[in-house]
């Protein structure tokens, strides 16, 4: 069995999968319809955003990465990508039979299933971060990622001032938490005293906490004019770890719980290989995804890890690859 990862936030870069859009029609075919549903939700292209003209010097490329960093942007573009590497591993022959995805990622996921339109999820991702960001709090937060397991990491955030989480379950050697800005600060000051690596993490607001649960009402009611339909294959849910259900409100609760939960992205790894995947192939550009597949399956001779583009490579050279690792263990054979 195959399952596809998508990525989520921090993989959005200037001239995101451009190769790629360059060299195949239903890439750039994707980023053309992305194009057309944004531009009367955002007023621009994301094409316009992401991609830089020729000769462009860099003061206008740092301005352009400064742009994707903003969370009305970052969702949409990486939801892009990620539909856009979906279409071309389908066009190719390679279809998953579970799918996930990493936060936003998740939402690729469900259009992977066919339980959401790429118009849609387009729409739902926008509104979700409109919601988020919108959020009326005094203090907005702030993200840090710590190079440990969840479980060393969480005696030590009770001994910090102030309200803090953990956000993302990333694999034994990352943890990402989030909360009040003080107390953000104050762990990237004990924790490494403590002998764990830590880095702030460049957001808008401090997700996956209840610093943004105002944002629930709004975002609830946005989803609930999107039309869901069940899912074609299983997709595995960041809240739960577990299966998505049928059931269009209950698709819709998970979605909102989202935002203010922990992303379960090592449960969700643990489910696909109990339940017989084997071979991971991360769907989406960057491969931050991918090191943390191998970290988590590290005891696993027989997983195979895969990821389909790489953001300091050649994407062209690096999908050729990937097909013809498929084709060895057997994915592509018919």
């Amino acid at each position: 069995m195959i399952g596809f990862i998508f990525s989520g936030q921090g993989s959005q870069y200037v001239n995101m999968m451009r190769d790629l859009f360059e060299k195949f029609p239903n890439v750039r075919e994707t980023f053309i319809e992305a194009d057309g549903i944004m531009k009367g939700l955002i007023g621009e292209n994301l094409t316009d955003i992401i991609f830089s003209g020729p000769g462009e010097p860099t003061a206008g490329i740092t301005r352009r990465q400064e742009r994707l960093k903003q969370t009305e942007i970052t969702q949409p573009a990486v939801l892009t990508a990620d539909i856009a590497i979906l279409r071309l591993l389908n066009e190719s022959g390679v279809r998953p039979d579970v799918v996930c995805g990493h936060s936003l990622g998740e939402y690729a996921a469900l259009v992977a299933a066919e339980a959401l339109s790429f118009k849609d999820a387009l729409s739902a991702v926008s509104a979700r971060a409109k919601a988020m960001t919108q959020v009326s709090v005094a203090d907005s937060g702030k993200m840090a990622s710590l190079a440990a397991p969840a479980e060393r990491i969480a005696p030590l955030l009770k001994e910090i001032d102030g309200y803090l989480a953990i956000a993302n379950k990333n694999s034994p050697g990352q943890t990402v938490i989030a909360g009040e800005t003080k107390a953000i600060e104050s762990a990237l000051k004990k924790f490494p005293e403590a002998g764990i690596q830590a880095q702030g993490i460049p957001v808008s607001h401090a997700f996956h906490c209840k610093i943004v649960a105002p944002s629930w009402p709004l975002f609830r009611k946005t989803l609930e004019k999107f039309s869901f339909k069940p899912p074609c294959i299983p997709v595995l849910s960041n809240v739960t770890a577990d299966y998505y259900p049928k059931e269009a409100g209950g698709i819709i609760d998970l979605l909102v719980r989202q935002i203010t939960e922990p992303v379960e992205f090592m449960r969700q790894i643990e489910k696909m290989y109990a339940d017989g995947v084997r071979i991971f192939l991360e769907a989406g550009p960057k491969m931050v995804l991918t090191a943390f597949v191998s970290e988590i399956l590290a005891d696993k001779n027989d997983a195979v890890i895969l990821y389909s583009n790489h953001h300091k490579r050649d994407g062209v050279s690096v999908f050729n690859k990937l097909m013809v690792d498929l084709d060895s263990n057997g994915v592509r054979s018919s």
